[in-house]
């Protein structure tokens, strides 16, 4: 068994060990300098949103389209801050899920085809309807509104001293039914 100072490290110490800094790395890519304007702020917002989605499950039967592709639904509520920075993740997979992505004028329009969800600033004064339209589904919600995962949303990309992080609400995402990573809680700025 291989020892490190004196101790013995195996099983999920070992791997825990290994794993975080690969974790850490992979977001560290996209957690750069976004001081040169709000257009380079969202090429990295849509960055970590396709990483984080990586590190979050859904329950098997909400991941199951009646095309019987296996599709993983991004939808963005309201004005879309992204262009086509967002447009770069489409296509590209997810454990074996498609990444496809829907824009969303109205709070209505959110169905059970949408599996992420993020909330654009100009829908900051729906937050409630939104998070009221979303109870208990399996929808991951995401924003970077000032407190959106206080209020009820799960992910929220937060800018700080000129980096981009993200803070989890843990319990909303568990009682939508959404499984997210260890690895992910465990670099985040805040959970709770």
């Amino acid at each position: 068994m291989p020892k490190h100072g004196g101790r013995s490290i195996h099983g999920p110490a070992l791997s825990l060990r290994l794993v975080i800094p690969f974790v850490f790395l992979s977001f560290a890519s996209v957690s750069y300098s976004v001081a040169e304007s709000p257009t380079t702020e969202y090429k990295v917002k849509a960055a970590m949103i396709y990483k984080i989605l990586k590190f979050v499950r859904w329950p098997d039967e909400t991941m199951k389209a009646s095309s019987g592709e296996r599709e993983l639904n991004i939808c963005i509520l309201g004005e879309d801050p992204f262009g086509d920075a967002i447009d770069a993740v489409e296509g590209r997979s997810v454990s074996d899920y498609k990444i496809s992505i829907t824009r969303l004028e109205r709070v209505e329009e959110i169905d059970d085809q949408c599996h992420a969800l993020f909330v654009s600033p100009s829908m900051e004064r729906w937050a409630t309807a939104i998070h009221e339209a979303t109870m208990g589904w399996p929808v991951l919600t995401i924003g970077d509104s000032e407190e959106f995962a206080e209020s009820g949303g799960h992910i929220e990309l937060v800018k700080a001293r000129q980096r981009i992080g993200f803070e989890i609400n843990k319990t909303q995402a568990d009682n939508s039914g959404l499984h997210i990573s260890s690895q992910l809680l465990a670099i985040a700025k805040g959970v709770f």
